[in-house]
């Protein structure tokens, strides 16, 4: 069986090289995933398509991270959210964090790290 089959997971990511490493590693590891570079587009696929997992930088340019956690709280209500940032954490963002009581991965993090993140490590397996 395949590490993800059956998971669907979301990275929003302003970066495209995070992006596609992501993407890239996660596909490698059988879960469905979709990208977006910037909020709008985040918000957009949100409408559209069932996650079991949103990822979202800090550092989201347009619709930001709280906009965009609001949503996925809207429109997927069972749906885990995991923060993710390679910038050092402001007062406020730490604040909108210890609000939001979801996982923060720092960046650079291996799928071994999301997978425990979003509490999946019992859940999937490798082939």
């Amino acid at each position: 069986m395949t590490m993800g089959r059956g998971k669907r997971i979301l990275i929003a990511d302003s970066n495209r090289f995070a992006r596609r490493m992501l993407r890239s590693l996660l596909f490698s590891a059988g879960f469905d995933v979709d990208t977006a570079a910037d909020g709008d587009v985040a918000r957009d696929i949100l409408t559209k398509k069932k996650f079991d997992l949103v990822v979202i930088d800090l550092d989201m340019p347009i619709a930001n991270a709280r906009e965009l956690y609001q949503r996925a709280k809207v429109e997927h209500a069972g749906c885990k959210v995991i923060f993710m940032s390679a910038s050092i954490l402001d007062s406020d963002i730490q604040h909108f964090l210890g609000e939001t009581n979801r996982p923060f991965l720092p960046k650079p993090f291996t799928v071994n790290q999301l997978i425990a993140a979003a509490g999946w490590a019992g859940d999937v397996q490798r082939s």
